[in-house]
């Protein structure tokens, strides 16, 4: 992706992408896989994140979205290398 943008003034970034589903983007605790977004049970693999700490539901890939935006955002995050 990066060599197709060629010069471009877009930019690539690289976030390592480990637990983002899995870490609430609200409060920043780990949560928990669920089936569904009125669920509180674990499942592995489940399409749902729950953050016990927050009470909050959210689709697991919006939640991971939500934090990779996060990671980006902060300034220290240099273009072209993982966060």
């Amino acid at each position: 992706m990066r060599e197709s943008l060629g010069h471009s003034p877009y930019s690539v970034w690289t976030v390592n992408p480990r637990y983002t589903s899995q870490t609430c983007h609200i409060c920043g605790e780990r949560g928990i896989r669920v089936q569904n977004a009125t669920s509180k049970t674990k499942k592995k693999g489940g399409e749902h994140f729950y953050c016990e700490k927050c009470d909050s539901h959210f689709h697991a890939d919006i939640n991971a979205a939500r934090n990779i935006i996060h990671v980006q955002s902060r300034s220290s995050v240099v273009p072209g290398r993982t966060a």
